[in-house]
């Protein structure tokens, strides 16, 4: 009993327990008993839980709507709401969310009971930038020269299959619902004949009026986007090939919005797992979700399981934090089913981006996410980095294989996907070792794939490079012939040697190029902090006897103060007259 200001209160679960004996078989009624001995109050500091904090229970199934009362009644908990997954429900205490939890948990009735964790976006650092996921020709990116052919084979892939005739489901913070570039759809039981705006529930499915999806937030069928992360995400999959904004990795795929975080990005598992169930019960065959929790959800677990013939692909997680360490996991990366890829985020040099989690066995694949470019809110587009941009590509891929093979497995649709990779050295911290190829995908599914040719109609642009601070000089040889001569490189620029280190907020980097050259070499460095974020700091370190060395230091601004290692890429340019030669340095 609780004491208060003299009055003798009586906790509900202790004031129902002569219903819950009554409802208990007699195997189970000792347990009962024993708890109810045990459910004293317990001082505010050592309560663990928030007196804010909902519950997610499954109760045994075959209980009339009067028993699943009772059961809420014992437990001393109100219900907000139901889930499209069988007798799932979320409830809310009405006195301690600690005392109400340990009694559902010892109910016999309820097969478990579990705090609603959040979920938030794994996205990081909003900027501008290039679609070098599709492409990567070593073109300039935020200041960055990537590694050509570090790419998911995007061109290639769209020559035999653009993602018509499948629909994807994006679990995230809804979309731009009139964006130019996106083709978003719903669900087919509402839309057609006036079925849009009947107010009528016309496939019984427990929505009104769902025809462009659901905002499981806001509970109505308006899932726009007020954050940009969804759209980001939609654009990253299905962006059509229309000469706006940018184009997605299977651009005449439709993207059917479920929004389950809100504007900051953040919502309730439950609100995750009825959206992974309606996706599944429409039957869509893949679903996003770039998405991560540190508390697993078994509503979620649930959701995801009782849909097989559904692929989840979801994110990593943005902690740069090994999974294999226990106690390291995040969720719903971390279930390990059977119709889940969980999605770590490569950059544009084929290595692990610094932000991303990684290992196994969580941790299936890689997948471009460092400098991503898609849609955004208001009709343009942004920059943003994350594993939230990695688990699109793959879910994009996924639409490729199904639009040419509907009749796919998950499994084989999966083991396609997975046993296609580009293998890399550095990104060993995943189950197959490496970074997703689109074209592989395909020709593993026995799906024929020509190399691909730029169209000669379609100007192939070249990588910007800024201004150099000093001209790099070689000699030139006489042409013997009076007038200018145009300067021609004699060695281009290398790298033999790079030092790095991150030392009160400095950078040192050292390196050689010809011998000859003199002037400055113009670096640009994009830093990948631990923490999140993503800045570039750019440069110029004198040559001297075909040499350079120098230590760059960082501003608080530049780096936010950020605990953890910082990772760090470099560019280098070197000029030679009008030409211009081009090192990466990692």
């Amino acid at each position: 009993m609780i004491e208060n200001g003299g009055t003798r209160l009586v906790h509900p679960i202790i004031a129902s327990k002569e219903r819950i004996l009554m409802r208990s078989s007699a195997a189970a009624r000792g347990a009962v008993l024993t708890l109810l001995c045990l459910l004293v109050p317990m001082p505010a500091a050592a309560m663990a839980l928030s007196p804010d904090d909902r519950i997610v229970i499954r109760q045994e199934p075959g209980l009339t709507a009067a028993e699943q009362r009772d059961v809420r009644e014992d437990a001393g908990v109100q219900l907000v709401s139901t889930l499209p997954i069988p007798d799932v429900q979320v409830v809310d205490p009405i006195g301690s969310p600690t005392l109400s939890l340990a009694a559902l948990r010892a109910d016999p009735d309820v097969r478990w009971a579990e705090i609603d964790g959040v979920s938030e976006a794994a996205a990081i650092d909003p900027g501008v930038g290039q679609q070098w996921a599709l492409s990567n020709t070593g073109q300039d990116v935020r200041g960055l020269h990537g590694l050509a052919g570090a790419d998911l084979s995007g061109l290639r892939a769209r020559q035999v299959a653009a993602g018509a005739g499948v629909t994807v489901g994006v679990v995230d913070t809804g979309a731009q619902l009139d964006h130019p570039d996106l083709r978003l759809t719903g669900n087919p039981g509402e839309r057609g004949n006036g079925r849009e705006t009947n107010g009528i529930d016309d496939d019984r499915n427990g929505r009104v009026d769902d025809w462009r999806g659901w905002d499981f937030v806001g509970a109505d069928n308006a899932p726009d986007d007020a954050n940009g992360h969804g759209t980001h995400v939609s654009g990253t999959i299905a962006a059509g090939e229309n000469g706006v904004g940018i184009v997605g990795v299977a651009p005449e795929a439709q993207v059917l919005p479920l929004r389950a975080l809100d504007d900051h990005a953040k919502g309730y598992n439950s609100s995750i797992a009825a959206a992974f169930a309606y996706a599944g019960d429409l039957g869509l065959r893949v679903v996003n979700a770039s998405l991560e929790s540190g508390s697993t959800s078994l509503a979620q677990y649930d959701a995801i399981a009782s849909h097989p013939n559904t692929l989840y692909v979801v994110a990593a997680g943005n902690d740069g934090q090994d999974l294999s360490v226990l106690g390291a996991l995040t969720y719903p990366c971390g279930m390990a089913l059977d119709n889940v890829i969980c999605v770590a985020a490569s950059d544009q040099f084929d290595e692990r981006a610094g932000f991303s989690n990684y290992g196994t066995p969580s941790v299936d694949l890689f997948a471009p996410g460092a400098a991503i470019l898609s849609d955004w809110t208001g009709g343009g587009t942004q920059f943003s980095s994350g594993t939230s941009m990695a688990a699109p590509q793959v879910a994009g891929v996924a639409a490729l294989l199904l639009s040419r093979k509907p009749s796919l497995s998950t499994a084989a649709l999966r083991q396609a996907i997975l046993g296609s990779v580009d293998r890399r050295a550095a990104l060993s911290g995943s189950v197959t070792g490496g970074r997703v190829n689109a074209a592989a995908a395909l020709e593993a599914a026995g799906i024929a794939v020509p190399a691909y040719v730029p169209p000669a109609s379609v100007p192939v642009p070249l990588p910007v490079t800024p201004a150099p601070v000093n001209t790099v000089k070689v000699p030139t040889p006489s042409t013997g012939v009076k007038g200018t001569a145009t300067a021609r490189p004699s060695a281009s620029l290398r790298v033999t040697r790079v030092v790095r280190s991150v030392r009160k907020r400095t950078v040192s980097v050292s390196g050689t190029i010809d011998k000859r050259a003199t002037g400055k070499v113009s670096l640009s460095l994009g830093l990948h902090l631990r923490g999140g974020g993503y800045r570039t700091v750019k440069a110029s370190v004198r040559i001297a006897k075909g040499r350079f060395s120098g230590t760059l230091r960082l501003s608080s601004s530049a780096i936010k103060a950020r605990s953890g290692t910082l990772t760090a890429k470099f560019a280098a340019t070197a000029a030679f007259g009008e030409t211009r030669a081009t090192a990466s340095m990692r």
